[in-house]
């Protein structure tokens, strides 16, 4: 059992072994801003801050036996007997959290997330009803901080869970994730391409896949030392002008989305195949920025 996994169960114990779906993404985020680690990441979502890996561990743990399969939060027997190990600081954010915010109700654990963190708020299909004006404000001058011009980014998810990298794309108003693996398919939860575009298009990001312009994998498995890594760039660079319609196809979808995030696993883009593809487009004086995150 990941230590995640025992946070969540002892904040469920905590909360008398139930809670509904919505108060406990609430009072999840509140008890991690304590904590000693960012176990859980969150985004934005239809009712504010929510974690997609909690729901994820939250089947592991119903088919363990810990939590009941229903449609809420609730700890099984085993759940409820289960006496999980935390790090005293966790015990205490946890502690804190029950004590702060565990007797509100409904309406005001949502008010109060909302108005103390509004970006999180700022896809909530319920936002108008809870958002304060000063709360709008704060998102109204977030929204006009962001840079419209065409851009393109890079990002990879080497290293980043699942709602981390969703967010990140979320926070640079990506409209648009092209994903430049030659065969997106990943050990790592949610970032096979089945998995990873259906959650973007749960958060109203468009996934495009362009194989053409991957590495194949087998050019991939002898790569050990740095030098191994230029050699095999070097020749994908030289490659590219075979792949002159996957690069078009880039600069189109950039010039029609205005922003727009190539992918791939590394998280370095200077160790990754997409910082030549970059290097191509800079070089070529694109009408539009390139931005590394």
């Amino acid at each position: 059992m990941y230590y995640r996994h025992r946070f969540l169960l002892r904040l469920l114990q905590g909360l008398k072994g139930q809670a509904r779906n919505t108060s406990f993404q609430k009072l999840l985020f509140l008890s991690l801003r304590d904590a000693s680690g960012q176990h859980y990441a969150f985004v934005p979502y239809k009712f504010g801050c929510f974690s997609f890996i909690s729901y994820a561990d939250r089947r592991r743990l119903v088919r363990e036996g810990f939590l009941k399969n229903s449609s809420s939060w609730q700890l099984s027997a085993q759940g409820r007997s289960f006496h999980p190990a935390l790090k005293i600081s966790d015990e205490t954010a946890i502690a804190t959290t029950i004590q702060n915010f565990g007797s509100m109700d409904y309406e005001e654990l949502i008010a109060h997330v909302y108005n103390t963190f509004p970006y999180f708020a700022s896809r909530s299909e319920i936002a108008e009803k809870h958002l304060t004006l000063t709360a709008r404000r704060q998102l109204a001058t977030r929204e006009m901080a962001i840079n419209k011009c065409p851009t393109l980014f890079t990002v990879g998810y080497e290293g980043r869970s699942l709602d981390s990298y969703l967010n990140l794309l979320i926070e640079h108003d990506i409209q648009t994730l092209i994903d430049v693996r030659r065969n997106p398919i990943s050990m790592k939860y949610g970032y096979s391409k089945r998995q990873l575009s259906n959650y973007l298009k749960r958060i109203g990001i468009a996934y495009k896949h362009i194989p053409g312009l991957g590495i194949e994998g087998a050019k991939r498995k002898s790569l050990s030392a740095p030098a191994d890594y230029q050699r095999l760039f070097a020749e994908y660079t030289e490659s590219l002008s075979d792949r002159a319609k996957s690069l078009r196809e880039v600069q189109e979808i950039v010039l029609s989305d205005g922003r727009v995030a190539l992918t791939c696993f590394e998280k370095d883009h200077t160790s990754c195949h997409r910082g030549c593809i970059t290097e191509h487009f800079e070089q070529e004086s694109v009408p539009f920025s390139i931005v590394h995150l």
